[in-house]
């Protein structure tokens, strides 16, 4: 009687269960619109866009097929909608089936740049976060009595600098090579800008680079008035490389000022 009664569940749950049945949104959507309601919303306006045979893709629903689609409510579909401008996303109403209805269409470009921005600052915060964590989990490793003698290696690495000392060096990176405010996709340069910085500076602490980032900014000013300064990562390592030539053992102050002073960096 058991078996029996599973095995019913099993085939009723297999009916009500098929791809017409599916809701299917994509994790990016989430992330970049930050509500389930929108991301399902333009997941299932994207679907039906392609499949779309009104003059210029547009796509006619009422609320009742929306509703009977993804379980949306009017309000919930027209705060989606409002949520969703900003992504290229427009409406108009036109008649359809004989009754004025809301048509939807998507500004492919600016849905498209949209998308984009979208998906690079959430690689940038992963990055970001991802840094953090691991100066963190270094630190407290490192940070543990050992009874063993540190090798010169290990003592370098000992001094790898916390989770602080990282948010210094990118503040100093934002400041003076992207020219403070960072959005979009250049939070995602600021993190490679930084990450190239450590690796070409390997022996230098995050808030030495930071001071050393001031200076190079400076030393670019003064020897290139007409450009900005460099952001792109392996730019940035070919005139650091410059730079540390031109300083000729002078301390990095006083070779990218060329004699003028300027205040230590502050983040």
């Amino acid at each position: 009687m058991g078996n029996e009664f599973k095995k019913h569940i099993a085939d009723t749950i297999a009916q009500s269960v098929g791809q017409n049945n599916v809701l299917t949104i994509p994790r990016a959507f989430i992330d970049a619109t930050g509500s389930i309601d929108a991301a399902l919303f333009l997941s299932q306006l994207l679907y039906w866009t392609e499949r779309s045979t009104l003059p210029g893709g547009w796509v006619a629903k009422t609320y009742a097929e929306w509703h009977e689609e993804i379980c949306l409510s009017k309000y919930q579909i027209g705060k989606a909608v409002k949520s969703l401008s900003s992504a290229g996303i427009r409406t108009k109403i036109a008649k359809w089936n004989g009754s004025p209805t809301v048509h939807y269409w998507i500004e492919k470009e600016t849905f498209s740049q949209w998308i984009v921005e979208k998906l690079d600052e959430r690689k940038s915060r992963n990055l970001t976060n991802k840094s953090q964590e691991t100066s963190q989990t270094y630190t407290e490793t490192t940070s543990e009595p050992t009874s063993e003698p540190l090798s010169a290696a290990n003592a370098a690495q000992a001094e790898t600098p916390n989770k602080n000392e990282w948010l210094v060096l990118v503040e100093a990176v934002k400041k003076h090579l992207f020219g403070g405010a960072v959005k979009g996709r250049a939070y995602k340069r600021v993190g490679m800008a930084c990450s190239e910085l450590r690796a070409i500076s390997p022996n230098v602490t995050d808030e030495q680079l930071a001071s050393d980032v001031q200076a190079f900014a400076a030393w670019w000013t003064a020897t290139y008035p007409d450009t900005s300064a460099p952001r792109d990562p392996s730019k940035i390592s070919e005139h650091w490389q410059e730079w540390k030539r031109t300083s000729n053992g002078m301390s990095s102050f006083e070779a990218a000022l060329r004699g003028m002073k300027i205040e230590e960096y502050k983040p």
